[in-house]
């Protein structure tokens, strides 16, 4: 099933009216998103809130992974195919969403991810699954990494002084994977790598190792 644009835009809408108005909402850098042509943001992952807030930190329209589990109620199911979801079974490689996904990058489409597969209870970073790197690998699509802060108990954050903020870092364009081959170890690099800038933007780290 198509996405709606309006459904879409709506919700971005709708999404932002209430990030502004009550989680505070910050973007950093988004210019590091193309303006055309394909690419991947992949971001931590510490709220259910983090999907919407950082899709609608683009310029551009996302597509995302949502857990099968999701679209087993057919109202809500119906409503997050219309936004642009894909159901991926989050138990191993799910070779059906990957390809879906690939397909929106090859047609020149902008995807969201989030490779630790689920929230990270005490904010830190955890081990991200090599999905990212396959998928940058198989459509040759820039990585955009992104951190979001803030998220966690975002409706509180007027109360706390806090605001979620949401940064982008410079891509990782495909050239940078031009001498990495497709397979497991691959994968894992152009993942470590990912893990490493998001873990920058984090000020976990000091500098990235990039690709060699």
């Amino acid at each position: 099933m198509k996405g709606c644009p309006l459904l879409y835009c709506l919700g971005k809408f709708l999404t932002l009216l209430i990030a502004k108005s009550i989680f505070g909402y910050q973007v950093l850098n988004r210019n590091n998103i193309p303006r055309k042509g394909p690419f991947i943001i992949a971001s931590n992952h510490i709220s259910f809130y983090d999907p919407p807030l950082v899709g609608s930190a683009t310029h551009r329209i996302c597509h995302f992974f949502a857990k099968r589990e999701l679209f087993r109620n057919r109202l809500f199911g119906w409503v997050l195919r219309r936004v642009n979801a894909i159901p991926v079974n989050r138990k191993g490689i799910d070779r059906e969403s990957i390809n879906a996904v690939v397909r929106v990058l090859q047609q020149g489409g902008g995807v969201v991810l989030f490779p630790e597969g689920t929230r990270s209870r005490n904010g830190s970073l955890m081990e991200m699954k090599p999905g990212v790197g396959l998928i940058a690998l198989k459509s040759g699509a820039p990585i955009i990494p992104a951190c979001i802060r803030n998220s966690e108990d975002a409706p509180r954050n007027r109360l706390t002084g806090r605001k979620v903020v949401i940064t982008f870092a410079e891509p990782i364009w495909p050239d940078t994977f031009d001498k990495i081959a497709s397979g497991k170890d691959g994968y894992r690099r152009v993942t470590d790598e990912v893990s490493r800038r998001i873990m920058m933007l984090k000020g976990e780290l000091k500098e990235s190792h990039l690709i060699a």
